[in-house]
């Protein structure tokens, strides 16, 4: 079986992209169950009709943008930004719309501060992330 390959997207593009996914937590959220899966499978088809791509593909696209925002969150750490200072106002355009993702990223990032202050974070930026 062949891998699926991103698709070419402008920043806007992507933009949208994670705001779609944003608006189906089934996409992020952590579980393994069948019927989940299938949920999943029907998110990556609304969106690929949204946005007039194979699903594939922009899955594909997700996981290349979410990887760039897990090595943009490690590198932060690396030079001394706490995980709660880490606030829409502060990042990189294209990763604001994916601070959602923060406590989901926990378990990746392998600082213990980045866990502690997760709750914290969420608490705290919830409101200031939803507009994102």
């Amino acid at each position: 079986m062949e891998s699926a390959a991103a698709v070419q997207l402008s920043k806007d593009q992507e933009k949208n992209l994670i705001a779609l996914i944003k608006e189906r937590e089934v996409l992020w959220e952590d579980t393994n169950n069948i019927r989940k899966h299938n949920q999943r499978n029907t998110a990556w088809d609304e969106i690929g009709v949204a946005m007039s791509h194979p699903a594939k593909n922009l899955k594909k696209n997700y996981e290349n943008l979410r990887s760039s925002f897990l090595r943009y969150l490690k590198t932060e750490l690396k030079n001394g930004t706490d995980i709660e200072n880490i606030k829409p106002e502060n990042t990189e355009e294209l990763y604001k719309g994916m601070l959602f993702l923060l406590p989901k990223l926990s378990t990746q990032i392998k600082k213990k501060s980045v866990t502690s202050a997760i709750p914290a974070y969420k608490t705290n930026h919830s409101a200031s992330m939803s507009k994102y």
